[in-house]
């Protein structure tokens, strides 16, 4: 999951009445830098203040839990001697269990935000869209500032370990057993 937030906040520039409370689209306010007269201004907005926001989930490894696999062992014993020969013979032993750690992971969410004053020409002359422009200024700020980041954990876990009940399997009766 990744998300970019972009809003653009002004001071000294009045919203027209058609405008309505919610402000301009960024191709709006573009429109706004270059024709003010449309949007019954006489000059171009100023103060320009861009505000940017990424979310970025991710998985991270937490606190592995401890489980049992089963393990067999066999053994086959034969004779043979200048006369005689005693078929192979095959016997189960007893063998430990192995152990092994099983990974677990948590998801969290880095957040990152940054406001960057901005002018009228940088907006217009801009070949990128407001969310592209937003995900290069905030890569350039994480590169300037990693600490900027803002780690959450989301609650949500991955547990890759088997219940209790799993791994207490009678042998040959796994399903990942080879015959």
């Amino acid at each position: 999951m990744k998300s970019v937030f972009f809003t653009i906040a002004l001071s000294a520039f009045a919203l027209p009445a058609f405008a309505g409370s919610q402000g301009l689209s960024f191709a709006e306010l573009r429109e706004a830098c270059q024709n003010p007269a449309k949007f019954q201004n006489q000059i171009a907005p100023s103060n320009l203040q861009v505000s940017c926001e990424e979310r970025v989930s991710s998985w991270v490894p937490y606190a592995g839990n401890e489980m049992q696999m089963p393990r067999s062992r066999q053994v086959t014993a034969s004779l043979t001697s200048d006369k005689y020969q005693v078929s192979p013979a095959v016997r189960p032993m007893g063998v430990a269990v192995q152990k092994a750690l099983c990974p677990n992971f948590k998801e969290i969410l880095e957040i990152s935000s940054f406001t960057k004053a901005t002018t009228c020409d940088e907006l217009l002359s801009l070949k990128q869209s407001e969310f592209e422009f937003c995900a290069d200024i905030l890569e350039r700020a994480r590169h300037a500032n990693p600490k900027m980041v803002q780690i959450r954990d989301t609650g949500r876990n991955m547990e890759f370990c088997p219940s209790k009940g799993e791994q207490e399997q009678k042998p040959g009766k796994d399903k990942g057993q080879r015959k």
